[in-house]
């Protein structure tokens, strides 16, 4: 069961990793909820999968 659940961890961390805008930011930002919801990351991690996945001109630095 634990390598089950380990699995699916690394596929949905997979996903958010390659998650890139392909249209409006409120629909990547649902795809991108549904992805973190399975995940337990810092809200550091999670802005920064976010900002990285938006279209460059909707990037406005992020954390560091």
């Amino acid at each position: 069961m634990l390598e089950k659940d380990l699995g699916k961890c690394v596929d949905i961390m997979t996903k958010l990793k390659e998650l890139r805008q392909t249209t409006t930011v409120d629909q990547n930002h649902n795809v991108f909820d549904v992805f973190i919801n399975c995940l337990n990351l810092s809200e550091f991690d999670m802005v920064n999968y976010f900002m990285e996945g938006l279209k460059k001109d909707h990037q406005i630095g992020g954390l560091k």
